[in-house]
């Protein structure tokens, strides 16, 4: 995104925004029930599937759905599924599919249809194979340059949005090249490519409605208009692969989108969410990527997902909400991309430090309180399996740049966050030392609390002497905690002279490892922020 564009997103929102990064976060959005350690297990089987013969197909007026292009990539290991329209001529008539010896046919139904291939594929890189589907009367499509690999979608609002121009004129010395011979594709999805309407909370688009036919383009001629963070996850999990498994990248990006604009109608209904939202951009249309960008998507079969978002429900009155809305949206997508490994690992990004603008500085600065949001995101990996969390309180320091809204850290970012697959997904390295330690479970006590970790390596370690970042909720009030003592190598006791109903961890906007918080794994990860606290 251009610098006048964000200057200009977030001197609207400065404006609407008036919460004090010193608040306290008076809201009951935990227990010492509710924080259970989660599953590390991946569970990726190959779907059984039959194998079909080739057939001929009847159907004339039929379309293919335009989430399927030239040079895309195709998830290896497991469904292969192609869909799309056909006219009520073509109702009862058969559309059929080939790609790599893998054959498969579908019967029209009330203007729709789906074929499933009959088999699986492992990753290919190779150049040169066409999908083909086809119909009757010499009517077919074929797609070219299909590469099977591992795909993934890329979540968020601006910071998703950030492009890889932006990233590499602002960290020159980062070392992410492209590279002309790299299976890298990119599939970028937000308001200014396609036909979509951002008003619009109720109309679902079946097909893909990005300008272009050519969906799916080459990430070395094409990344650089595209997601910094997308492009460089994927460029990390390539190279750490040795190239040999190609990566597809599905992007969908909104520039100030809340988390209600990614929720789909369903889980609107069932947390009580209108159409419209209130939000740092005041009154708000909900569900529309999901129903605009997202749905026509949900058949094709994907490794994972990343998610950078929730700037947008920072206000008193969503975050927090926003792990338990965000869970049910993750149980959602998984429910409903059609696919034989439904808990696919998500990988969420920790918001970084973000500054307020110092004394006697003028002109633009952009600034949201993200601490109390940042501390409320890490829940969802207690409320669901598989869910990761790209430590974040280390990776921006620049107290003097006028837009730490979108800092200009997006190479460390993307880092964490592909180590935290190539951990999961290729046993590259234990996820006990990628990801920063995440509170699984608080045990209160009275006048002591008990915070127990995951991901903590050799065993918890503290930068200093003493530990710090640490608040409690007591006599009506947050404040410092003192007593805080690292009593196993995953547990942390607190303690203090009067009962303790709550506890929090850099939940401070400016809180940076490791000047305010210094928690950390045995790698020397940070924490992840978290909060607690008792009715």
């Amino acid at each position: 995104m251009k610098k006048s564009t964000i200057r200009i997103l977030i001197i609207q929102i400065a404006l609407i925004l008036t919460i004090s990064a010193l608040s306290g976060c008076s809201n009951n959005v935990g227990s010492d029930d509710d924080l259970q350690p989660g599953s590390y297990v991946i569970k990726r089987e190959k779907p059984d599937i039959k194998s079909e013969e080739p057939v001929e197909g009847t159907a004339t007026t039929f379309k293919v759905n335009k989430v399927f292009s030239n040079n895309m990539v195709l998830q290896r290991d497991e469904y292969i599924r192609i869909y799309g329209t056909a006219e009520a001529s073509d109702e009862g008539k058969i559309v059929t599919a080939s790609f790599k010896g893998l054959h498969g046919s579908a019967t029209v139904e009330n203007g729709e249809w789906i074929i499933t291939l009959g088999g699986t594929l492992p990753a290919s890189k190779d150049m040169g194979h066409t999908l083909t589907v086809s119909g009757g009367d010499g009517v077919s499509y074929e797609f070219n340059d299909v590469l099977v690999g591992d795909v993934f979608w890329v979540v968020g609002q601006s910071n998703i949005q950030y492009n890889l121009s932006t990233m590499l004129a602002e960290q020159p010395d980062c070392g992410v090249e492209l590279n002309k011979d790299d299976a890298i594709r990119v599939c970028i999805n937000n308001p200014q490519s396609g036909k979509f309407n951002g008003s619009d909370a109720t109309t679902v688009y079946n097909d893909c409605m990005l300008h272009t036919r050519n969906t799916w383009q080459k990430a070395y001629n094409y990344a650089k208009s595209g997601s910094a963070i997308g492009y460089t996850f994927a460029k990390n999990i390539y190279d750490a692969t040795n190239g040999e498994i190609p990566i597809g990248i599905i992007t969908f990006e909104c520039a100030g989108a809340a988390l209600s604009a990614f929720m789909p109608p369903e889980v609107c209904e069932e947390k009580g969410i209108g159409l419209t939202q209130s939000t740092v951009l005041g009154d708000s249309t909900t569900r529309w990527i999901w129903n605009q960008l997202m749905y026509p998507f949900r058949h094709m079969t994907i490794s994972g997902l990343v998610w950078y978002q929730g700037e947008s429900d920072c206000l008193n009155h969503l975050y927090p909400i926003y792990a338990e809305n965000l869970a049910a949206t993750f149980e959602f997508y998984r429910n409903t991309i059609n696919q034989n490994y439904h808990d696919f690992p998500i990988f969420v990004v920790e918001f970084p430090s973000i500054y307020t603008m110092p004394a006697g500085t003028i002109g633009d600065w952009a600034f949201l309180d993200l601490g109390n949001v940042r501390g409320a995101i890490s829940k969802v990996a207690l409320l669901c399996d598989n869910v990761f969390m790209a430590a974040g309180s280390d990776v921006w320091k620049d107290k003097t740049y006028w837009n730490s809204l979108h800092p200009k850290c997006k190479f460390e970012q993307s880092k964490r966050l592909s180590d935290l697959a190539l951990s999961v997904l290729y046993d590259k390295v234990d996820i006990e030392y990628n990801e920063g330690p995440v509170a699984v479970k608080v045990k209160y006590n009275k006048k002591e609390v008990t915070i127990t970790y995951r991901s903590v390596g050799d065993g918890l370690k503290a930068e200093g002497d003493k530990i710090i970042g640490f608040q409690i909720y007591t006599k009506g009030m947050w404040m410092d905690a003192e007593d805080v003592t690292i009593v196993d190598k995953n547990k942390i006791v607190i303690k203090y002279d009067y009962n303790i109903t709550g506890v929090r961890y850099n939940c401070l906007a400016e809180d940076c490892y490791p000047e305010e918080v210094n928690l950390s794994n045995s790698s020397g990860i940070p924490a992840i922020a978290f909060y607690d606290i008792l009715d």
